[in-house]
């Protein structure tokens, strides 16, 4: 399943793909593996490869695309493996255009409830002034360290550039980083760097990015 947008997670699954039940449903894995070129099998009708990136809600296999969607503004479980776990909401885009983007994600472990990773997409970035924000401070997203369910925290710490994610707080670990230019043809958003979050860990590993709208310009810049 290859689930992007404005921030990037991807997991692919390949094999038997009228496995996938109906929309919404949650599909538990248990990965054992850490080389990411390696497929982990074991699940019955199912086969994970390595994370890829792409640009739309769709599911494929072979010929067969299935477009999908998750509900608005809800904390939706998206993949639980043996020590991370990982929810995202998504936002509307252009109304009448069934577009979504991501603007939130939570990682937690699946065992524990008393700690939790967040990271948030900036909104309104054209209304910024690079010039008056803070040196230390991401520019597209906000990423939260957090004490206590994620939905009423007792404790939370927002970080800053240069500042470190022990690897005992969730058990991976856990970089953020600007994007620069030979990374990708797209390492900005405007006149801001792209910032990316990179979990890795027994089970996954993953990164998850600020990217703009960039099918979004001229007349329709402000959709973006």
């Amino acid at each position: 399943v290859a689930i992007t947008a404005t921030s990037v997670m991807v997991v692919t699954i390949t094999d038997q793909m009228s496995a996938l039940g109906a929309a919404g449903q949650v599909v538990v894995f248990t990965m054992e593996s850490t080389t990411d070129t390696t497929q982990v099998t074991g699940i019955t009708g199912w086969t994970t490869v390595a994370a890829g990136s792409g640009n739309d809600p769709i599911v494929r296999f072979g010929e067969l695309e299935r477009a999908f969607e998750l509900p608005l503004y809800v904390m939706t479980p998206l993949m639980t493996s043996s020590d991370l776990q990982i929810q995202a909401s998504v936002f509307e885009g252009t109304p009448g255009h069934d577009e979504q983007w991501f603007d939130r994600m939570v990682l937690t472990h699946p065992q524990q409830d008393d700690r939790f990773l967040e990271i948030k997409i900036k909104k309104n970035l054209h209304e910024l002034n690079m010039s008056t924000l803070p040196r230390r401070e991401f520019r597209t997203i906000e990423v939260v360290m957090g004490y206590g369910p994620f939905s009423k925290p007792s404790a939370q710490s927002k970080l800053r550039m240069g500042d470190e994610i022990p690897f005992w707080f969730l058990g991976q670990e856990i970089t953020v980083r600007s994007m620069t230019r030979w990374m990708t043809a797209v390492s900005t958003i405007g006149q801001f760097p792209r910032e990316c979050v990179e979990v890795a860990g027994y089970s996954l590993h993953m990164i998850t990015c600020s990217a703009p709208a960039v099918e979004y310009y001229g007349d329709l810049r402000d959709n973006s």
